[in-house]
């Protein structure tokens, strides 16, 4: 009882992508944004004189809001949504369909679920499993 506990990187899974950094429950990971030149050239920025328009606001038919395209998706999330059919998956149906590790199929999941890219879908009758489905089909 009250032991101290680490954060730590799952290596296995880490690409370096910083997609983990937003739902760490323990806000424990700090990815930097910005390389030395890219600092240097806003640096740089800040001391150099710029008009700044005022943006012009997206129509709603523009805007296709709560969606992101497939190719913006790290490979490993279309292996996953690959893998899922029309109807709502398991974990382990997801892992076996798209022939990728149960835990590495799980760490993925609960990130997509976080940015809404799948939904929980209930559990099946044996209330073992969350079944999953993807948010639009």
């Amino acid at each position: 009882m009250g032991e101290k506990r680490i954060a730590a990187v799952n290596e296995a899974v880490c690409t370096g992508c910083g997609i983990c950094a937003p739902v760490c429950p323990e806000n424990a990971i700090e990815i930097a944004q910005y390389t030395d030149n890219e600092i240097e050239s806003m640096i740089d920025g800040f001391a150099t004189d710029y008009e700044i328009r005022e943006r012009v606001q997206n129509t709603e038919e523009d805007v296709n809001e709560g969606t992101t395209e497939m190719k913006e998706y790290p490979q490993v999330w279309k292996e996953i949504l690959a893998g899922m059919t029309d109807e709502k998956n398991t974990i382990p149906q997801i892992a076996e369909n798209s022939k990728l590790n149960k835990d590495l199929v799980t760490y993925h999941l609960m990130t997509m679920n976080k940015y809404g890219v799948v939904v929980p879908a209930g559990t099946d009758d044996k209330e073992e499993y969350f079944y999953y489905k993807i948010k639009n089909r």
